[in-house]
């Protein structure tokens, strides 16, 4: 078996293992695994501090459970020089979790996935008395410089993923901000979309205000209202027990539990 980096320049070669789109991104890091010059798995990772974030993990089927997987994830440790690696997956992803238990990785979160088809998320908010009140507040959506640096300090000061607002990483024009008379964010939605999903990357409400959750769920609806829309889901991970509870009283027994995220971490010795 042979480590080799992907870049742009031979991204075709590795077309079977991994999307050419997730190479493209400079600073992320893409490898494979060669096998009788056939590419035969793939993985991307970001770095945090001490630690590598694995973002994508794929092994062709073929050559599963014949430590094509490890050597990957070693080997890839050992060229960025850590020895440290955080990965989250869907509990429903094949042989994931076995994997990940096998090479000594601990559980660190368990959190449900949960999602609801927007025609039922409008209809349930329109008979909703909780959407029908008028807030104090108003969100606005993410459109400019200046606000990608007030919420690269939010997230740094919330110790989040600052990868959340990377280019790519949500549409702006269904993200959208709350804040408070001072001009300090209060509470801030991040949502991408992928062709029928429309996923919740971030909910975060600082003030534990309900107003401001209930604007930006204002905002986002009024932003979702086109035809376009119609046969997407919403799909999101309720992190915080307020989000949950806020959904829960907003779509009721609408929301459709999908699954489990599992966020794992495991040392396999890189350096």
């Amino acid at each position: 078996m042979i480590l080799s980096g992907i870049g742009t320049e031979n991204a075709e070669g590795f077309t079977a293992v991994i999307p050419p789109e997730l190479v493209r991104d400079e600073d992320k890091l893409a490898v494979g695994v060669v096998e009788d010059d056939k590419a035969v798995a793939a993985a991307l990772f970001s770095t945090d501090e001490d630690a590598a974030i694995l973002e994508y993990l794929y092994v062709l089927p073929e050559y599963r459970r014949r430590g094509v997987g490890s050597f990957l994830l070693k080997e890839s440790l050992s060229a960025l020089d850590l020895d440290l690696v955080q990965a989250a997956f869907s509990d429903d992803t094949e042989g994931m979790l076995p994997f990940f238990e096998k090479l000594g990785f601990m559980m660190i979160e368990d959190t449900d996935v949960i999602s609801i088809p927007m025609k039922e998320l409008r209809k349930r908010c329109n008979e909703s008395p909780l959407f029908r009140k008028k807030t104090a507040v108003e969100a606005s959506s993410i459109d400019t410089v200046l606000e990608r640096k007030e919420l690269l300090r939010l997230l740094l000061q919330e110790k989040l993923d600052t990868e959340l607002i990377s280019e790519g990483r949500f549409t702006e024009e269904l993200s959208f901000v709350c804040k408070d008379d001072a001009g300090e964010i209060r509470a801030l939605l991040l949502c991408d979309r992928f062709e029928d999903t429309l996923l919740l990357t971030l909910l975060l409400n600082r003030s534990q205000n309900t107003d401001h959750m209930l604007a930006l769920f204002q905002a986002f609806l009024k932003a979702t209202e086109a035809a376009e829309y119609d046969g997407c889901s919403l799909r999101f991970l309720p992190a915080e027990l307020s989000v949950l509870h806020f959904s829960e009283r907003l779509a009721g027994d609408a929301l459709v539990k999908e699954g489990r995220m599992l966020t794992m971490i495991g040392r396999l010795g890189g350096r």
